[in-house]
């Protein structure tokens, strides 16, 4: 594990290069409220080729969109409720959790934007642990009685391959039942060059795309 900054680690197994960028209030690479904080990796090198860089030809760190590399997000699932832990129940200027992020203050919109910047009342603190070839995130954050988490998140190069894993951990501490979603954009640059017609992507299946509408 190599310090290439106060909030940039690099990990790697002799095979692959990884730099994690570290959740920081006031530093870090990613300060926006949709995405989780931890384990964005913001630069992936193996065998001469750069597999992640930043995505945009802008970043601005408070854009809840400008996150990069494996950027991750937690959204409620459950079925009629507006998005995340305490949003229906808070008024106006109460915060609400998001994973992996912390307490975000509810605005005047009656339903959740993922895409919007929210004011992030409460930052969420987190336990991490580096080695050479792994990093781990931990936080635990409560709102009230009623919702609360401890979230883990572990990322590790395989010995002697070309492979890492990333495994998570989420434990509800609340006592209302825990609906979540997850989902991760694993966002993708190859050289330096953005997608276009010199990328191809082969699949081990056929896909069968479909059109989700969503009201």
């Amino acid at each position: 594990m190599k310090n290439l900054s106060e909030h940039i680690v690099k990990i790697t197994n002799g095979i692959v290069n990884i730099e994690v960028a570290l959740p920081h209030h006031s530093e870090g690479y990613y300060r926006g409220s949709r995405f989780d904080w931890s384990g964005l990796i913001c630069s992936l090198e193996y065998d001469g080729h750069t597999y992640i860089e930043p995505p945009f030809s802008y970043h601005n760190p408070l854009d809840s969109s400008c996150a990069i590399g494996t950027c991750e997000e937690f959204r409620a699932c459950r079925p009629g409720v507006p998005d995340l832990l305490g949003y229906p129940e808070a008024i106006v200027g109460e915060g609400f959790i998001k994973i992996g992020v912390g307490i975000v203050g509810k605005p005047v919109e009656l339903c959740y934007n993922f895409d919007a910047n929210y004011n992030i009342l409460t930052f969420g603190t987190w336990d991490i642990v580096a080695a050479d070839n792994s990093i781990t995130f931990k936080q635990s954050l409560s709102l009230n009685e009623h919702h609360g988490y401890t979230y883990e998140k572990n990322i590790a190069l395989l010995p002697n391959s070309a492979k890492f894993i990333i495994d998570h951990s989420l434990t509800n501490n609340g006592d209302d039942n825990l609906w979540i979603n997850h989902y991760c954009h694993n966002f993708i640059r190859i050289d330096g060059e953005f997608i276009g017609r010199n990328y191809r992507i082969t699949l081990p299946y056929q896909p069968i795309f479909d059109r989700v509408l969503c009201s």
